[in-house]
C-alpha cells in the first residue's frame, strides 16, 4: 500500500518531511485530481484525475481511511454536495453518496473504522457518525450551548477517543472535546488566542496548533484538559500565514502545513513536533488543499485482552494473549493471508505472509518493547480479521 510505506517504510531522510495527499484544481483544465505533496522539494505527484468533481467543497471534511486505504472529502457534482471516497493507490472514485447535512469537521478513527462529525441544522449542533458508503449520518448527541465554531481548528484525539473543536459561546471561544461513544461533553475550556491548524499527533498522543504572535509564528502543544498551550519553537524561515485545509501530521510525528517563507512566498513546511526544529521550507506553487496523512494509534488506556469493536466473524484467536514471549495465531484461512502487526502509534512493525496450508502462524515478540499492539490479517477472498495483542 502506497501510504504506509511513505509513512513507515522509509528512509530516515524521507520522515523528516511531510508527504501529505490532497486535492488538486489544475488551473489549465479545471479538473480536479487525487495529488502528493512531497515536503522536501514542494513537488507534487497526481495519482490520477477525479472525474465528475466539480468543485472542492473547504470545511475540514477530509480525513483518510487508515485501513482501507482511502481519502475522503466533500465536492460537488452537478450543484450537488457528495462525499468522495478514493482509493489512494489508485485515485478512483469508489463512492459518492449525496449528502444533505452541513457535515464539518470529519475525521476516520482507526479504533472503530468510523467517520465522525459536526453537524448543524438550524443553527443546532451534534455529533455524528457518517457512512461513506451510503451517506448515512447518525447522531450521537446533541451539542448544547454551541453558537458557532471556528475553522480550521478540528482534531480527533484518537488515544483517549475525543473529538476536539473551537467553539463560539456567548461571544467567548472555547477548545472543547467530545466522547465519542457518549457524544458527552469532557473538556470547555476559555480559548482568547487565535491559534489555528489544530492537528494531534500519534507519536506523542498530543495536540498541536500555530499561533501568530508578536509579528512572528509559534508552534504550541495544546492541553485539551486545561486549555493551556505552551510554545514549543518560535519558527524561523517562516512568515505568519497559513493557507486554510493544508495542515497535517504523519506517524513520525512530523507536522506540515502550506504557509509563507521568510519572503512570503507560498511554501510547503515541515517541523519535527518533538523538538520544534523546521526540517523542510519548500516552495511550491499548486493549490492544492485538503492536506491529510495517514496517521493512527489505538486506545492503550484498556489492560484487558479485549478486542476491538469488530463484528464477532472477525475476531482473531491469538494465544497467549497477554504474552511474555511468542504468540500463535489461529488462520483462519488457509492460503492467501497477509499478517501486519502494528505498534499504538500506527508504526507497522511486522508483516509477513503465512506458510500455505498452516494451520498456526507464529509471531516472534522478543523484540517488542511492553505496551499494547494491534494485529490485521488479510485474505484474497477480501476478509479481514483484528485483534489486541499485549505484551508484558
Amino acid at each position: 500500500m502506497l501510504l504506509l510505506c511513505l509513512l513507515v517504510s522509509q528512509s530516515n531522510a524521507w520522515s523528516q518531511v511531510g508527504l501529505p495527499f490532497a486535492v488538486w484544481e489544475d488551473p489549465n483544465t479545471g479538473l480536479y485530481n487525487l495529488a502528493n505533496i512531497n515536503g522536501s522539494t514542494g513537488t507534487m505527484s497526481i495519482v490520477n484525475v477525479l472525474i465528475g468533481v466539480d468543485a472542492f467543497v473547504a470545511g475540514s471534511n477530509t480525513t483518510i481511511d487508515t485501513d482501507e486505504m482511502q481519502y475522503h472529502f466533500m465536492g460537488l457534482d452537478n450543484g450537488q454536495v457528495k462525499y468522495y471516497t478514493v482509493d489512494i493507490n489508485t485515485g478512483n472514485i469508489l463512492n459518492s453518496p449525496i449528502i444533505n447535512d452541513n457535515l464539518i469537521g470529519i475525521e476516520y478513527n482507526c479504533n472503530d473504522s468510523i467517520l465522525y462529525a459536526m453537524r448543524e441544522v438550524n443553527n443546532n449542533y451534534d455529533l455524528v457518525k457518517l457512512d461513506p458508503v451510503n451517506g448515512i449520518v447518525t447522531s450521537i448527541a446533541t451539542m448544547p450551548g454551541i453558537d458557532g465554531y471556528v475553522g480550521n481548528t478540528f482534531a480527533l484525539d484518537r488515544i483517549n477517543q475525543q473529538f476536539i473543536f473551537v467553539a463560539l459561546q456567548n461571544g467567548l471561544f472555547y477548545l472543547q472535546s467530545y466522547d465519542l461513544k457518549s457524544g458527552n461533553q469532557l473538556h470547555s475550556n476559555l480559548m482568547p488566542d487565535n491559534l489555528t491548524g489544530y492537528r494531534y499527533s500519534c507519536s506523542d498522543s498530543a495536540l498541536y496548533a500555530l499561533w501568530e504572535k508578536n509579528g512572528g509564528y509559534l508552534l504550541e502543544k495544546v492541553d485539551v484538559q486545561t486549555g493551556i498551550h505552551n510554545t514549543v519553537v518560535i519558527l524561523n524561515g517562516v512568515a505568519p500565514g497559513i493557507l486554510p485545509e493544508s495542515s497535517c501530521v504523519n506517524g513520525q510525528g512530523i507536522y506540515a502545513y502550506r504557509g509563507f517563507d521568510s519572503s512570503n512566498s507560498i511554501a510547503v513546511i515541515s517541523i519535527e513536533l518533538t523538538t520544534g526544529i523546521v526540517n523542510a521550507i519548500a516552495h511550491t506553487i499548486d493549490n492544492a488543499v485538503g492536506f491529510e496523512e495517514g496517521l493512527c494509534c489505538y486506545d492503550t488506556s484498556s489492560t484487558t485482552v479485549s478486542m476491538y469493536e469488530f463484528p464477532e466473524s472477525n475476531l482473531l484467536a491469538i494465544a497467549p494473549n497477554p504474552t511474555l514471549d511468542d504468540i500463535q495465531v489461529t488462520l483462519p484461512d488457509l492460503e492467501g493471508i497477509l499478517v501486519k502487526v502494528y505498534s499504538n502509534t500506527g508504526q507497522l512493525i511486522y508483516s509477513e505472509i503465512p506458510t500455505i496450508g498452516s494451520v498456526v502462524h507464529e509471531v516472534k515478540t522478543d523484540s517488542w518493547d511492553r505496551g499494547v499492539y494491534f494485529m490485521e490479517l488479510f485474505t484474497t477472498t477480501g476478509k479481514k480479521y483484528s485483534a489486541k495483542i499485549i505484551k508484558n
